[in-house]
């Protein structure tokens, strides 16, 4: 791995982050909704350990992310593909980690063209958040988006009957809802999850960026992280 020695000017004096309500197992926060713990949390600690950096944690509305990092206020998200964020300018690392969408349901699909197939009505979905593989689903009616502004209330209301479908991350079913026995579930969507980068970064500091995320994938502690919270 080349390493690419960066001038005064070029070095980051802290790794500014989003912090996005709401958003457990990626960030958990505490009593006082501080940023206590979580996948991200703990991903963005290592990284700014291993640059010798500090780590500032700004609060950010889910669907400004985008925006923000565009405007240069937070320097790097690591929970996203190009298919959810499309905006022109944004720069991204190499893969870091598989992020899984499952429809969680009371009905019985064998798979997901079967799936495609025969469901209809209502599913639960999160505010602001997008589902490439169902989108044409919702733009002919096929389906209908229940949104909640956090993937826990859509999983509130299917346990309260009051929807027979949701569609969850499979991280964030397996820690709101770790006992989904009595309920079926189908992966209908597999993506490769990136950090995505500010502009405002120079090429120097993206390289630097992603030789320590391939230095931490490497020496394998990233999957520690993740497997931690699966």
């Amino acid at each position: 791995m080349m390493v690419i020695p960066a001038s005064a000017n070029e070095r980051m004096t802290e790794l500014r982050v989003p912090h996005i309500a709401d958003a457990a197992p990626f960030i958990i926060v505490d009593e006082q909704q501080q940023p206590v713990s979580g996948m991200l949390f703990e991903l963005y600690q290592l990284l700014s350990n291993s640059l010798a950096i500090p780590l500032h944690i700004e609060p950010v509305p889910r669907k400004l992310v985008g925006k923000v990092l565009l405007k240069g206020d937070i320097d790097i998200y690591c929970n996203a593909t190009p298919a959810w964020f499309n905006e022109p300018g944004l720069r991204w690392s190499p893969a870091i980690f598989i992020h899984r969408d499952v429809v969680v349901s009371r009905r019985k699909y064998v798979d997901f063209t079967l799936f495609l197939k025969e469901a209809d009505g209502r599913i639960g979905t999160t505010f602001e958040y997008v589902y490439p593989t169902l989108s044409w689903l919702f733009q002919k009616g096929q389906l209908v988006r229940v949104d909640s502004f956090s993937p826990r209330e859509s999983l509130r209301l299917l346990q309260a009957g009051l929807l027979d479908t949701v569609v969850v991350s499979e991280l964030e079913l397996n820690y709101f809802l770790p006992d989904h026995s009595r309920f079926s579930t189908l992966v209908v969507a597999q993506d490769e999850i990136q950090c995505m980068y500010a502009p405002k970064l120079s090429a120097t500091q993206v390289q630097q960026l992603n030789n320590q995320l391939a230095l931490l994938i490497k020496q394998g502690k990233l999957i520690k992280i993740v497997d931690k919270y699966q």
